[in-house]
């Protein structure tokens, strides 16, 4: 079970169902409803919704061009940050373009009975 949304972003909790973005500010979620957001707020795109504080957490946002500057990916004690052409996170890696594509993130399993 894929998701691709071309020339988005397109994030999937495996047997939950998906959530993604595209275009100038276009969101479906994982309910299935379609929002419009254009401004250049930080977005908290995905989370666990029932910890005061989540191990997994993906927020974005856009510059004045709509276009994704900046992504962050919570993944437990690890941050990593994509912004423009590079990733930032416990090392720096420069990459050749900018993100283009759809990308999939899937959350660690959490211990079950903890």
């Amino acid at each position: 079970m894929e998701s691709h949304i071309a020339f988005g972003y397109s994030f999937q909790a495996v047997g939950k169902g998906s959530c993604s973005t595209w275009g100038t500010g276009h969101f479906s979620t994982f309910d299935n409803y379609l929002y419009d957001f254009s401004g250049t707020c930080n977005y908290i795109f995905a989370t666990v919704c029932d910890e005061i504080t989540p191990d997994f957490n993906i927020q974005f946002r856009r510059g004045q061009n709509k276009k994704i500057t900046r992504i962050i990916i919570e993944l437990g004690p690890s941050v990593i940050t994509v912004e423009n052409v590079g990733i930032i996170g416990m090392r720096r890696m420069r990459t050749s373009s900018a993100l283009k594509g759809p990308v999939k993130i899937v959350p660690p399993k959490a211990d079950v009975g903890h």
